[in-house]
């Protein structure tokens, strides 16, 4: 701003005010400044994009720091140090290394410590996708099973997690299956229907003889949730080498987007990708979700309910795509 006021400044230190006289040195001094900030903020405003993917963002980063390099200076060198500390935590991070990892335009920019880093991201990503689909495979077939014994989820989830799985996302898993199957039973109910059926065979078996039973079945539940995530892990684990290999052979695609590249890569690990170019590199997106959310509930809506709220901001928040479909 003080640019703009320049000719100004000029023509009341010609009429005699001292106040506001910069020499030729001051004022280049002044705009070099200028000149030097606009870059970062640019890059800043870009970094804060709505759809920053980790490979963009890595680019505007390596672009930024570059520039700083290039022009040097006390403040050059101040923002330099900033960003050098922030790689520390930022460049840690395996799964944003993983996002990088997948988008061959930007690949090049990874040093060979961070390439290690981010195929181990990607590995980690690409097992848990696995033990995702093997687990819906598993509850698929004692959901088709356990006909005459109803498939306790509850106790799944148990067995489960005592082998070192997330339950959290089991959880949901089973949820969302449930309802598409009608299979969502109470435990009450279930515990009900077993004490019915030992009850009716009381005469023909014995109470502990049912007991060890039920104590088999849970150690064969929990045998078979645990040999269905290390089964075959050598191969799994070779066939991912193979395919890395491959996405590291394809070199720098020109492409316009890293989904578009994705659609080349093999199709084993192609999930994977997208899952490691979908996570968020920043927090705008939730910033701007509050700032709508301010708008919309306003004094004047303050008794909406919370299903119109969710509506509007999801409508507001997807609104391009929506009118796309």
């Amino acid at each position: 701003r003080l640019l703009k006021f320049k000719d100004y400044c000029e023509q009341v230190t010609a009429a005699g005010a001292t106040d506001f006289k910069l020499s030729p040195i001051e004022w280049r001094e002044t705009q070099n400044l200028r000149d030097l900030l606009a870059r970062p903020k640019e890059t800043t405003v870009k970094l804060q994009a709505k759809n920053i993917t980790p490979g963009m963002f890595m680019k505007e980063w390596k672009k930024l720091q570059t520039f700083l390099q290039k022009n040097g200076g006390q403040i050059a060198d101040e923002i330099a140090k900033s960003m050098a500390n922030r790689e520390i935590i930022l460049f840690d991070n395996t799964h944003f290394l993983a996002g990088i990892y997948v988008d061959p335009r930007y690949r090049i920019l990874l040093s060979p410590s961070q390439l290690e880093k981010a195929k181990e991201g990607l590995f980690d990503i690409t097992r848990r996708l696995e033990k995702l689909r093997l687990t819906k495979k598993f509850v698929e077939d004692q959901i088709a099973i356990s006909k005459d014994d109803p498939f306790d989820e509850m106790e799944f989830l148990r067995l489960h997690s005592s082998a070192g799985f997330q339950s959290e996302t089991l959880s949901s898993n089973l949820t969302s299956m449930s309802e598409q199957r009608s299979f969502q039973l109470q435990r009450v109910q279930t515990q009900t229907e077993r004490e019915q059926r030992l009850s009716s065979n009381s005469d023909d078996s014995f109470p502990d003889e049912d007991e060890f039973e039920k104590e088999l079945d849970q150690r064969e539940r929990r045998r078979c949730i645990s040999a269905i995530h290390i089964t075959e892990e050598g191969i799994f684990k070779r066939n991912f080498e193979e395919d890395c290999a491959m996405i590291e052979k394809m070199g720098r695609l020109k492409v316009e987007s890293v989904f578009e590249a994705i659609h080349k890569y093999p199709t084993r690990i192609q999930n994977a990708c997208r899952v490691a170019s979908s996570m968020p590199t920043n927090q705008a997106s939730v910033e701007r979700l509050f700032s709508a959310l301010k708008i919309i509930m306003s004094d004047l809506r303050n008794r909406m309910k919370e299903d119109l709220v969710s509506a509007i901001l999801f409508y507001r928040m997807n609104h391009d795509k929506i009118d796309k479909e």
